[in-house]
């Protein structure tokens, strides 16, 4: 009863404020990410990324990308627009996401860059991405060391990988090691791991653009596959032409998520050609009560 005709849960009229206690500790201080109680759920509440004074259509990705998940059948956090004033007085549009972890039955979230560090610096080709191989190679390592059995192990790499290559296939350019997270919880008295519902998937469908850019982009098609082509993973790998490669981290890394068959028989069965766009953006407009901005939709 508190959306606008446009789509946004106002939550002024429900009441919901923001307090100090309330503030995420983790990310960008000048942005509102806090969270609350909404309708007996907690919920992460998230303003929109502005870039250089201009805004993007960021919170839309995180609804489409939550209806991908569903139709693909990847585990997704819940999304929903909302509206809010801050503590300037400002208007702020933004997203809601209810927690991916049940603390009642002992879940705790651990990032995977909590279980894997930092990668050394100065290594490889990378910049701002880390090395697939590095991510693997911790993961294994790190976990067995915390007790847990090979075969587990090697089970939750493959859906890390699996993840990475639906991140590929949304053109999600933002997972970076804080943005792939596990799920700790104990099963009769024992420790299990999981790879965490898929969230924080602002930038991707080339979405996170600013208004003007994407603007250009739709009256444009080879510059926007120009664009999709020179946008890169956080985390992937690069191989030269010279060494057989494609010199592209897009290409190059799902050629090195295709070494692993049963990541090939996923990118085939579950991922290609299976997303029905037309239904994914009724779902969105169905869950908002309105239609997407005509930019977002095309």
């Amino acid at each position: 009863q508190f959306r606008d005709e446009n789509g946004f849960i106002d939550l002024t009229k429900a009441e919901i404020a923001f307090t100090a206690q309330s503030r995420e500790v983790v990310g960008n201080p000048d942005r509102i990410k806090n969270w609350v109680n909404f309708n007996g759920q907690k919920a992460l509440i998230k303003g929109e990324a502005i870039l250089q004074d201009e805004r993007n259509y960021g919170i839309y990705a995180e609804l489409i990308v939550e209806e991908i998940a569903k139709q693909l059948g990847v585990e997704t956090a819940h999304y929903d627009l909302i509206k809010t004033i801050d503590e300037g007085g400002n208007e702020v549009y933004g997203v809601l996401s209810e927690s991916v972890v049940d603390s009642d039955k002992g879940e705790q979230l651990i990032s995977l860059r909590d279980i894997i560090g930092d990668e050394p610096i100065g290594e490889g080709d990378f910049v701002d991405t880390t090395s697939l191989d590095f991510t693997i190679d911790k993961l294994r390592e790190n976990l067995i060391l915390d007790g847990y059995s090979e075969s587990d192990v090697e089970k939750l790499i493959i859906d890390y990988k699996k993840r990475l290559a639906f991140s590929l296939a949304v053109i999600d350019t933002d997972k970076h090691t804080e943005n792939i997270a596990f799920i700790k919880k104990k099963v009769d008295g024992k420790d299990v791991i999981s790879i965490c519902p898929n969230f924080d998937s602002e930038s991707a469908l080339m979405l996170d653009n600013d208004y003007t850019t994407v603007e250009m982009l739709l009256s444009d098609y080879f510059g926007l596959q120009d664009s999709v082509n020179i946008a890169h993973p956080r985390i992937g790998t690069l191989k030269s032409k010279s060494k057989g490669g494609h010199n592209s981290f897009w290409k190059d890394t799902l050629e090195k998520l295709y070494e692993d068959d049963e990541v090939l028989d996923y990118c085939d069965e579950v991922l290609q050609g299976t997303i029905d766009m037309d239904i994914v953006l009724a779902n969105v407009e169905e869950k908002i009560k309105t239609k997407l901005p005509e930019n977002v939709r095309y």
